[in-house]
């Protein structure tokens, strides 16, 4: 008799997966990064900013800077052993410059997709994709 052990490995992912969402976008607890990701954490995120944990930090700073109410639910968490996909939504009203934006003070919603891989117990890479050109319409950019 074999044991499937995927499923529980995917659930153990799932739930650092929502840890890793609920602490940092939702709590703004950015220590936990320190605790949540590997050190050689990659961030594809085109943003200008150093790599590793340190890089993601400064890049969820200049976020939660420029959207200092930012609320960020999650949607859903779906995913297949290390790889899994959280669908969020996020609002927010921008106070600070934000990709070389002056501030707007206007409110922004949008949905977002992360992909978050999972190695030995911690996030090892991040891809986001967000509306980018909502984003900028909602600023009024367009």
């Amino acid at each position: 008799m074999t044991v499937d052990t995927a499923e529980p490995t995917l659930e153990k992912n799932k739930t650092l997966v929502r840890e890793f969402v609920e602490r940092i976008f939702i709590k703004k607890d950015l220590d936990a990064i320190d605790e949540l990701v590997t050190d050689d954490f990659v961030d594809h995120v085109p943003l200008d900013s150093p790599g590793g944990p340190v890089g993601f930090r400064a890049s969820m700073e200049k976020l939660f800077a420029s959207f200092p109410d930012l609320t960020t639910k999650i949607d859903d968490i779906v995913g297949e052993g290390n790889r899994l996909v959280v669908r969020v939504s996020v609002a927010g009203t921008q106070r600070g410059e934000f990709e070389r934006i002056p501030p707007t003070n206007k409110r922004i919603e949008v949905f977002g997709l992360e992909v978050l891989e999972v190695r030995d117990g911690k996030i090892a890479e991040r891809w986001m994709f967000r509306d980018e050109m909502l984003i900028l319409r909602q600023l009024g950019m367009m």
